[in-house]
């Protein structure tokens, strides 16, 4: 399993920092728990690939869900979609960054909680964020619970 503390500082924090010069407030603390939260449940901070499925990464992101994301990036505007493609490696298609480039799969997951208009939790309500990410990111017809999410997240600690 990767090392939780690792992710936030080399994965999570400076994607959100960055992602934050153009989405103003998306670098807060209940963002950094909300992304880790949700890789730890997705992917158990271990799979790559969804054992029967089409999500990729350790957000699990699906090709939908990434298709969505860089439809709403091109409706923004170049600068967004400028930010979010400095995450991309210069080898290998979507599906092969979302697999094993952290930080392009970590700004697609963010994103996706961006498009949403609701405010995030507190950073320590992690029932809240629980019943966010469920809402937002494993949607009513996804397999996960907020009680998945947080075991998931107190297994971090």
């Amino acid at each position: 399993m990767l090392d939780p503390g690792h992710l936030r500082k080399y994965v999570i924090k400076p994607v959100l920092q960055k992602l934050s010069t153009v989405f103003v407030g998306c670098d807060s603390l209940p963002a950094e728990n909300l992304m880790l939260g949700t890789a730890a449940v997705e992917s158990g901070l271990k799979y790559l690939h969804q054992i029967r499925g089409p999500a990729l990464g350790l957000w699990q992101v699906e090709p939908v869900t990434h298709q969505d994301v860089l439809v709403y990036l091109r409706r923004k505007g170049n600068q967004e979609g400028r930010v979010v493609d400095g995450f991309r490696a210069s080898v290998g298609g979507w599906e092969e960054q979302l697999t094993w480039n952290l930080r392009y799969c970590c700004a697609i997951a963010r994103i996706k909680y961006w498009m949403d208009p609701e405010p995030l939790p507190k950073s320590n309500d992690i029932d809240g964020l629980a019943i966010y990410w469920k809402r937002v990111y494993n949607s009513r017809h996804g397999r996960g619970s907020p009680s998945a999410f947080i075991e998931a997240y107190q297994r971090l600690s």
